[in-house]
Protein backbone atom coordinates (compact mmCIF):
# COMPACT_ATOMS: atom_id res chain seq x y z
CA UNK A 1 0.00 0.00 0.00
CA UNK A 2 1.09 3.82 -1.12
CA UNK A 3 1.74 5.57 2.12
CA UNK A 4 -0.46 8.42 1.06
CA UNK A 5 -3.32 5.56 1.04
CA UNK A 6 -2.30 4.54 4.62
CA UNK A 7 -2.34 8.33 5.57
CA UNK A 8 -5.46 8.66 4.22
CA UNK A 9 -6.60 5.74 6.04
CA UNK A 10 -4.88 6.67 9.16
CA UNK A 11 -6.29 10.14 9.24
CA UNK A 12 -10.03 9.42 8.75
CA UNK A 13 -9.16 6.87 12.09
CA UNK A 14 -7.69 9.71 13.78
CA UNK A 15 -10.16 11.96 12.77
CA UNK A 16 -12.85 9.38 13.70
CA UNK A 17 -10.96 9.26 17.41
CA UNK A 18 -11.20 13.11 17.91
CA UNK A 19 -14.75 13.39 17.46
CA UNK A 20 -15.59 10.33 19.35
CA UNK A 21 -14.40 12.51 22.65
CA UNK A 22 -15.66 15.33 21.51
CA UNK A 23 -12.83 17.60 20.94
CA UNK A 24 -12.56 21.39 18.89
CA UNK A 25 -12.02 20.82 15.32
CA UNK A 26 -9.10 22.17 14.04
CA UNK A 27 -6.03 23.37 15.69
CA UNK A 28 -3.11 25.30 13.91
CA UNK A 29 0.56 24.82 13.36
CA UNK A 30 3.10 26.59 13.01
CA UNK A 31 4.55 26.39 8.73
CA UNK A 32 6.81 29.37 8.18
CA UNK A 33 6.33 31.85 11.32
CA UNK A 34 2.15 31.45 10.42
CA UNK A 35 0.29 29.27 12.08
CA UNK A 36 -1.63 27.61 9.49
CA UNK A 37 -4.68 25.43 10.31
CA UNK A 38 -5.19 21.64 10.11
CA UNK A 39 -7.79 19.26 10.67
CA UNK A 40 -5.33 16.61 12.26
CA UNK A 41 -3.78 19.11 14.87
CA UNK A 42 -5.25 19.44 17.84
CA UNK A 43 -6.16 22.87 19.03
CA UNK A 44 -4.19 23.92 21.52
CA UNK A 45 -6.90 23.89 24.79
CA UNK A 46 -7.49 20.05 23.80
CA UNK A 47 -3.42 19.66 23.58
CA UNK A 48 -2.18 21.26 26.72
CA UNK A 49 -5.52 18.50 28.58
CA UNK A 50 -3.31 15.90 27.18
CA UNK A 51 -6.17 14.80 24.14
CA UNK A 52 -3.89 13.08 22.67
CA UNK A 53 -2.77 10.69 25.03
CA UNK A 54 -4.81 7.63 26.98
CA UNK A 55 -5.00 9.21 30.12
CA UNK A 56 -7.10 12.16 29.25
CA UNK A 57 -9.85 13.02 30.51
CA UNK A 58 -13.25 15.34 29.32
CA UNK A 59 -13.53 16.16 33.06
CA UNK A 60 -10.17 17.61 32.90
CA UNK A 61 -6.26 16.99 33.99
CA UNK A 62 -6.09 13.97 35.68
CA UNK A 63 -3.14 12.65 37.76
CA UNK A 64 -1.73 10.45 35.06
CA UNK A 65 -1.48 12.98 32.67
CA UNK A 66 0.48 14.85 35.60
CA UNK A 67 2.47 11.61 36.37
CA UNK A 68 3.29 11.61 32.51
CA UNK A 69 4.92 15.21 32.17
CA UNK A 70 6.85 14.69 34.89
CA UNK A 71 8.35 11.10 33.17
CA UNK A 72 8.76 13.05 30.18
CA UNK A 73 10.78 15.93 31.81
CA UNK A 74 13.04 13.38 33.91
CA UNK A 75 16.81 13.81 32.68
CA UNK A 76 15.91 17.49 32.35
CA UNK A 77 14.41 17.13 28.94
CA UNK A 78 12.36 20.58 27.71
CA UNK A 79 8.83 18.85 26.42
CA UNK A 80 6.76 21.00 24.33
CA UNK A 81 3.56 19.68 23.99
CA UNK A 82 1.96 22.13 22.20
CA UNK A 83 5.00 21.80 19.70
CA UNK A 84 3.89 21.02 15.99
CA UNK A 85 4.79 17.18 16.67
CA UNK A 86 3.40 16.07 20.22
CA UNK A 87 -0.43 17.72 19.02
CA UNK A 88 -0.27 16.30 15.42
CA UNK A 89 -2.47 13.22 15.91
CA UNK A 90 -0.62 11.61 12.06
CA UNK A 91 3.13 11.73 13.58
CA UNK A 92 4.40 9.25 15.79
CA UNK A 93 5.60 11.30 18.80
CA UNK A 94 2.78 10.88 21.17
CA UNK A 95 2.37 6.88 20.68
CA UNK A 96 5.72 6.68 22.63
CA UNK A 97 4.56 8.22 25.36
CA UNK A 98 0.94 6.06 25.13
CA UNK A 99 2.83 2.60 24.77
CA UNK A 100 5.91 3.44 27.39
CA UNK A 101 4.55 5.25 30.03
CA UNK A 102 2.52 2.34 30.95
CA UNK A 103 5.04 0.40 31.04
CA UNK A 104 7.39 2.22 32.94
CA UNK A 105 4.70 2.33 35.44
CA UNK A 106 4.64 -1.90 35.21
CA UNK A 107 8.19 -1.27 36.24
CA UNK A 108 7.98 0.62 39.03
CA UNK A 109 5.37 -2.10 40.67
CA UNK A 110 7.73 -4.52 39.54
CA UNK A 111 4.93 -6.32 37.79
CA UNK A 112 6.27 -9.65 35.65
CA UNK A 113 4.58 -9.36 33.10
CA UNK A 114 6.51 -6.68 31.81
CA UNK A 115 9.41 -8.91 31.32
CA UNK A 116 7.40 -11.80 29.89
CA UNK A 117 6.34 -8.70 26.79
CA UNK A 118 9.81 -7.59 26.41
CA UNK A 119 11.24 -10.67 25.99
CA UNK A 120 8.23 -11.69 23.76
CA UNK A 121 9.51 -8.28 21.70
CA UNK A 122 12.93 -9.35 21.35
CA UNK A 123 12.04 -12.83 20.05
CA UNK A 124 13.25 -14.48 23.20
CA UNK A 125 16.50 -13.98 21.76
CA UNK A 126 17.98 -12.87 25.07
CA UNK A 127 16.57 -13.48 29.30
CA UNK A 128 15.92 -11.10 31.29
CA UNK A 129 15.81 -11.09 34.79
CA UNK A 130 15.11 -7.16 35.81
CA UNK A 131 13.54 -3.97 33.65
CA UNK A 132 16.01 -1.05 35.33
CA UNK A 133 14.72 1.93 33.47
CA UNK A 134 12.51 3.09 30.79
CA UNK A 135 13.41 6.60 29.12
CA UNK A 136 11.79 8.68 26.75
CA UNK A 137 13.18 11.01 23.92
CA UNK A 138 16.67 9.43 25.27
CA UNK A 139 20.69 9.87 23.65
CA UNK A 140 22.64 7.89 25.80
CA UNK A 141 25.47 9.93 24.38
CA UNK A 142 26.15 12.39 22.01
CA UNK A 143 29.09 10.53 20.26
CA UNK A 144 27.23 10.61 16.67
CA UNK A 145 27.50 14.61 17.16
CA UNK A 146 24.20 15.08 16.13
CA UNK A 147 20.31 15.13 17.04
CA UNK A 148 19.84 11.07 17.12
CA UNK A 149 17.96 9.96 20.06
CA UNK A 150 15.66 7.15 20.18
CA UNK A 151 11.89 7.85 21.20
CA UNK A 152 11.94 5.20 23.56
CA UNK A 153 15.01 3.40 25.91
CA UNK A 154 14.46 0.48 27.91
CA UNK A 155 17.77 -0.67 29.86
CA UNK A 156 17.84 -4.16 31.53
CA UNK A 157 20.42 -6.99 32.82
CA UNK A 158 19.86 -10.39 31.75
CA UNK A 159 20.05 -13.33 34.58
CA UNK A 160 23.51 -13.98 33.34
CA UNK A 161 24.39 -10.43 34.58
CA UNK A 162 24.50 -8.72 31.24
CA UNK A 163 23.84 -5.68 30.77
CA UNK A 164 21.39 -4.31 27.70
CA UNK A 165 19.93 -1.70 26.19
CA UNK A 166 16.94 -1.47 23.53
CA UNK A 167 16.40 1.71 21.16
CA UNK A 168 12.91 1.92 20.23
CA UNK A 169 11.86 4.20 16.91
CA UNK A 170 8.33 4.67 16.49
CA UNK A 171 6.36 5.49 13.37
CA UNK A 172 3.07 6.04 12.63
CA UNK A 173 2.32 7.80 8.77
CA UNK A 174 5.91 8.87 8.40
CA UNK A 175 7.70 7.95 5.33
CA UNK A 176 11.65 9.54 5.47
CA UNK A 177 12.94 12.26 6.38
CA UNK A 178 15.19 14.72 4.43
CA UNK A 179 18.72 14.88 4.76
CA UNK A 180 20.22 17.32 6.77
CA UNK A 181 23.40 19.38 6.10
CA UNK A 182 25.60 17.68 8.87
CA UNK A 183 24.42 14.95 8.41
CA UNK A 184 24.83 14.72 4.41
CA UNK A 185 28.35 15.58 5.01
CA UNK A 186 29.01 12.51 7.30
CA UNK A 187 27.40 10.30 5.22
CA UNK A 188 28.76 11.00 1.89
CA UNK A 189 32.13 11.95 2.86
CA UNK A 190 34.63 11.49 0.20
CA UNK A 191 37.15 10.23 2.17
CA UNK A 192 35.07 7.46 3.54
CA UNK A 193 35.88 8.04 7.22
CA UNK A 194 33.17 10.24 9.31
CA UNK A 195 30.99 9.36 12.67
CA UNK A 196 29.29 7.45 10.53
CA UNK A 197 31.11 5.63 8.40
CA UNK A 198 33.79 4.45 10.08
CA UNK A 199 31.94 2.52 13.07
CA UNK A 200 29.61 1.23 10.18
CA UNK A 201 33.11 -0.32 8.78
CA UNK A 202 34.76 -1.34 11.91
CA UNK A 203 32.09 -3.23 14.65
CA UNK A 204 31.17 -6.05 12.26
CA UNK A 205 27.53 -5.84 12.25
CA UNK A 206 27.35 -5.21 8.36
CA UNK A 207 27.80 -6.28 5.36
CA UNK A 208 30.42 -5.05 3.05
CA UNK A 209 30.34 -1.95 1.86
CA UNK A 210 26.99 -1.63 3.15
CA UNK A 211 27.62 2.25 3.91
CA UNK A 212 27.19 3.15 0.76
CA UNK A 213 23.98 1.65 0.29
CA UNK A 214 22.54 2.54 4.09
CA UNK A 215 23.03 6.32 3.62
CA UNK A 216 19.65 6.20 1.14
CA UNK A 217 17.49 8.51 2.21
CA UNK A 218 14.99 5.43 2.99
CA UNK A 219 17.71 3.82 5.33
CA UNK A 220 19.62 6.61 6.85
CA UNK A 221 17.47 6.92 10.47
CA UNK A 222 16.82 3.10 11.04
CA UNK A 223 20.90 3.86 10.40
CA UNK A 224 21.67 6.20 12.78
CA UNK A 225 19.17 4.61 15.75
CA UNK A 226 21.07 1.54 15.36
CA UNK A 227 24.65 2.84 15.33
CA UNK A 228 23.99 5.26 18.59
CA UNK A 229 23.45 2.06 20.60
CA UNK A 230 26.53 -0.23 18.65
CA UNK A 231 28.77 2.23 19.61
CA UNK A 232 27.71 1.39 23.30
CA UNK A 233 29.18 -2.02 23.38
CA UNK A 234 33.26 -1.55 22.39
CA UNK A 235 36.06 1.05 23.29
CA UNK A 236 35.84 4.01 25.56
CA UNK A 237 31.74 4.64 25.45
CA UNK A 238 31.29 0.69 26.71
CA UNK A 239 28.47 0.87 28.79
CA UNK A 240 26.35 -2.41 27.37
CA UNK A 241 26.67 -5.87 26.37
CA UNK A 242 24.16 -6.27 23.76
CA UNK A 243 22.03 -3.81 22.12
CA UNK A 244 18.45 -4.34 20.42
CA UNK A 245 17.34 -1.36 17.59
CA UNK A 246 13.32 -1.95 17.73
CA UNK A 247 11.49 -0.23 14.95
CA UNK A 248 8.04 -0.05 15.56
CA UNK A 249 4.84 1.07 13.22
CA UNK A 250 1.47 -0.12 11.87
CA UNK A 251 1.10 -2.94 9.33
CA UNK A 252 -0.30 -0.84 7.39
CA UNK A 253 2.54 1.79 7.17
CA UNK A 254 4.17 -0.43 4.22
CA UNK A 255 6.55 1.88 3.56
CA UNK A 256 8.34 1.40 6.88
CA UNK A 257 7.92 -2.53 6.23
CA UNK A 258 9.89 -1.68 3.21
CA UNK A 259 12.92 -0.06 4.82
CA UNK A 260 13.14 -2.92 7.61
CA UNK A 261 13.56 -5.32 5.11
CA UNK A 262 15.90 -3.60 3.58
CA UNK A 263 18.04 -2.67 6.49
CA UNK A 264 18.09 -6.06 7.84
CA UNK A 265 20.06 -6.95 4.28
CA UNK A 266 22.47 -4.74 5.16
CA UNK A 267 23.33 -6.43 8.51
CA UNK A 268 25.74 -9.54 8.62
CA UNK A 269 23.67 -12.87 9.91
CA UNK A 270 24.94 -13.16 13.19
CA UNK A 271 23.50 -9.85 14.07
CA UNK A 272 20.53 -9.63 12.15
CA UNK A 273 18.59 -10.54 15.51
CA UNK A 274 19.48 -7.42 16.66
CA UNK A 275 17.29 -5.22 14.88
CA UNK A 276 13.54 -6.09 15.61
CA UNK A 277 10.86 -5.36 13.18
CA UNK A 278 7.52 -4.94 15.47
CA UNK A 279 4.02 -4.02 14.32
CA UNK A 280 1.44 -2.61 16.19
CA UNK A 281 -0.59 -5.43 16.00
CA UNK A 282 1.95 -7.92 17.37
CA UNK A 283 2.70 -5.36 19.83
CA UNK A 284 -1.11 -5.52 20.96
CA UNK A 285 -1.01 -9.30 20.08
CA UNK A 286 1.61 -10.18 22.91
CA UNK A 287 0.13 -8.11 25.32
CA UNK A 288 -2.60 -10.03 25.43
CA UNK A 289 -0.35 -13.29 25.12
CA UNK A 290 1.10 -11.82 29.09
CA UNK A 291 -2.40 -10.81 29.78
CA UNK A 292 -1.63 -7.23 29.77
CA UNK A 293 -5.25 -6.01 29.39
CA UNK A 294 -4.92 -2.58 31.09
CA UNK A 295 -7.07 0.67 29.99
CA UNK A 296 -3.60 2.00 27.82
CA UNK A 297 -3.99 -1.01 25.44
CA UNK A 298 -7.61 -0.95 25.36
CA UNK A 299 -6.98 2.88 23.67
CA UNK A 300 -4.40 1.56 21.78
CA UNK A 301 -6.06 -1.04 19.85
CA UNK A 302 -9.33 1.42 19.48
CA UNK A 303 -7.45 4.63 18.42
CA UNK A 304 -4.23 3.04 15.90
Amino acid sequence: MRITTAKNKSKKKQLEFRDSIDLEKCGTQKHKGKDIPYEHILHDDDAAEGANFYCYSKEGNTKEWEDLKLWAADEGNTINFLGNGLKNMLRSEHIAYNIFFPLEKLRRNNDSRLIELIELWLNKTTSIKTIDNIKIEYAPLKELKDNTSFDAYIEYTTKAGKNGAIGIEVKYTESSYKYGDTERDAMFDKSGESKYLTPTKECGFYVEDANLRLRDKKLKQPWRNHLLGIVLLSGKNKKYDEFYSLHLYPSINTYQEDVCNKYSDELNQDYKKYFIPLTFEKMISDCDKVNIDDEWVKYFRNRY
